[in-house]
């Protein structure tokens, strides 16, 4: 449920670290700087990725991608910045509801695949901010986080249970370009 998260914010860390791009380890810093839950344990856990992210943006922290790795394991760690990923993923999601992506708005899209959900609050608070459920539908399949993050990336659906098509779904960011969210969407036999 959480590895769609992790893998996408490690993935991202793990490269700014080898490039030592510390202007966008400051702009991940910056995303995550403003979040505040409505429970104070939560932004102590929270405190601590900003924290780690600040220092990194400074030079000072996450030196070798073997500190950042060793770092990670920390579950202390690892599941706050998972939660905030799901947070940033969520409040995306409710602020452009209204775009247009593909002739649908993004909300109607999501409440299409989800009918038992009320209202997209309700899905937020069902599929994207609860840890552990499964990441999957419109929030990954349009590649939202990352846009969130402005990067680029190809997700793979490896799941051939119904002896379906691999898909790779290839996210271009561009340039706060949010009608384009997802722009190639192949399939692979």
């Amino acid at each position: 449920g959480n590895c769609y998260y992790r893998a996408i914010i490690y993935g991202l860390i793990e490269q700014l670290i080898i490039k030592k791009d510390y202007k966008r380890i400051h702009y991940l810093y910056m995303k995550f700087k403003n979040m505040v839950y409505q429970n104070s344990k939560l932004n102590n856990m929270h405190k601590v990725i900003i924290d780690l992210l600040h220092d990194a943006s400074c030079g000072k922290k996450w030196i070798t991608v073997d500190e950042f790795d060793t770092d990670f394991l920390n579950p202390t760690i690892d599941l706050p910045i998972i939660r905030a990923c799901r947070h940033l993923v969520s409040k995306f999601i409710l602020k452009y509801r209204q775009i247009d992506v593909n002739g649908i708005t993004l909300g109607d899209s999501i409440l299409h695949c989800y009918p038992e959900n009320k209202n997209l609050n309700d899905y937020c608070e069902s599929f994207i901010e609860r840890m552990g459920v499964d990441a999957e539908g419109p929030a990954v399949n349009l590649g939202i986080l990352l846009h969130i993050f402005q990067c680029k990336g190809s997700i793979v659906f490896l799941d051939d249970v119904d002896n379906t098509d691999i898909q790779i779904l290839e996210c271009n960011y561009n340039e706060l370009d949010i009608q384009k969210l997802n722009k190639i969407n192949v399939n692979v036999s």
